[in-house]
């Protein structure tokens, strides 16, 4: 089950620090794109403070002060969710990722080879083939900006990203 609609790629951006990728998102914002579209993914750069937090359309659960979660770039995407799970550790996620890897957890979404990161990341677009790209990027404590969008749209997006600190990218057709 695909949970995007009539959008043509989804593009993964790859950033090594949590700032790098936060500035990036505003860039994106800053241009018109509607930011509550994209996802962030990363190991959780707040380790030593962080108990847990998700949001959902009924409202935002958190343990500990989160502060710097329930504002900034964190609050304007569409959802927000922190995880620890074996052989990954401890990460945030936000946007339709959030939903598609709870969706997984909860076995509704599950793909069969996949873990939870790799699920969602399936579910939104990406090739089985990237999945384990991306996941050792997040356990090397990288962030993945992941913006879905038409020809036009990706094309915007990719010229902000350019005048950002990226590491790589890569574009996929859905």
């Amino acid at each position: 089950m695909k949970y995007i609609v009539s959008r043509s790629h989804i593009f993964v951006v790859v950033y090594g620090k949590y700032d790098k990728a936060e500035a990036a998102i505003g860039k994106i914002r800053d241009s018109g794109f509607d930011v509550k579209r994209l996802s962030l993914l990363g190991a959780d750069y707040r380790r030593d403070r962080l108990v847990g937090r998700y949001r959902s359309s009924d409202g935002t659960r958190y343990w500990e002060n989160l502060n710097s979660l329930s504002s900034g770039v964190w609050s304007q995407l569409s959802g927000v969710a922190f995880f620890h799970i074996p052989d990954m550790g401890p990460f945030l996620v936000g946007g339709p990722l959030a939903s598609a890897i709870i969706g997984s957890l909860e076995g509704s979404n599950s793909i069969k080879g996949l873990g939870p990161i790799g699920s969602g990341l399936y579910i939104l677009g990406i090739a089985k083939t990237y999945v384990p790209k991306y996941e050792k990027a997040v356990q090397a404590d990288n962030y993945l900006v992941i913006v879905p969008g038409t020809d036009e749209q990706i094309a915007n997006v990719k010229s902000v990203v350019k005048m950002t600190d990226f590491l790589e990218f890569d574009l996929h057709q859905i």
